[in-house]
């Protein structure tokens, strides 16, 4: 709602004070989205500015206004008020965190369970846990049977990108990952359809080599 009211200023300065209040809204949104993408990924915002030179199109420069919101409004707003963004906030918090371990690494059993590791001050505290002498980090759904070819394969737009990223976050290979020792009784059928469903789409022409049972399994 406070970015509602800075869209809403900045554009009274480009003479679109009538703008509905739908679609100042929906570009509060937007830049709400950008700024804590940019908070996540340790970017300053300020570096926006040196990706927009002078020289570029009119259109490219009303954007760098528009984005003026978040480098000079935004965080003017926030120092009158003593605040900071929730997004900095638990990035501090889990800085903190990484550095206090770092330096007296606690006796107990520490272990991180249902973290990908995609927010990278969570990435960095998760390789600390890996290495606490009774720290232990559970990996969601890491395929540990995709074979070399396809593992290699992910790209950033398969679903197991975020743990190929934090396996080398951790300085781990996949191999040495153990596997969670489990009494469940998972299908093994629906397991392996649910594995070649997701297959990378550089190998997904092995589908033309599947056994017939397996292509014609509805689950």
């Amino acid at each position: 709602m406070e970015l509602s009211r800075l869209v809403r200023a900045w554009l009274a300065t480009q003479g679109r004070a009538d703008t509905p209040a739908a679609e100042v809204h929906r570009l509060a949104a937007a830049l709400t989205r950008t700024l804590d993408q940019l908070i996540i990924e340790r970017v300053d915002p300020t570096q926006l500015r040196e990706t927009v030179p002078d020289t570029l199109a009119e259109h490219w420069q009303m954007t760098l206004g528009f984005l003026s919101i978040v480098l000079d409004a935004w965080p003017q707003h926030l120092a009158e008020r003593g605040l900071i963004d929730a997004t900095d906030r638990r990035n501090r918090l889990l800085e903190a965190l990484t550095r206090r371990w770092m330096d007296r690494p606690p006796d107990h059993l520490v272990v991180a369970v249902g973290s990908i590791g995609s927010i990278p001050a969570a990435s960095d505290l998760l390789r600390v846990i890996a290495r606490l002498p009774n720290g232990m980090v559970v990996l969601p759904g890491l395929d540990l049977e995709l074979d070399d070819e396809a593992w290699d394969a992910v790209d950033p737009r398969h679903p197991q990108w975020d743990l190929k990223q934090l396996l080398d976050t951790l300085g781990v290979a996949r191999e040495e990952v153990e596997p969670w020792p489990w009494d469940g009784h998972a299908e093994p059928h629906r397991v392996e359809a649910a594995r070649i469903a997701m297959l990378p789409a550089s190998v997904t022409t092995r589908w033309r080599q599947l056994p017939r049972r397996t292509r014609r399994w509805k689950g």
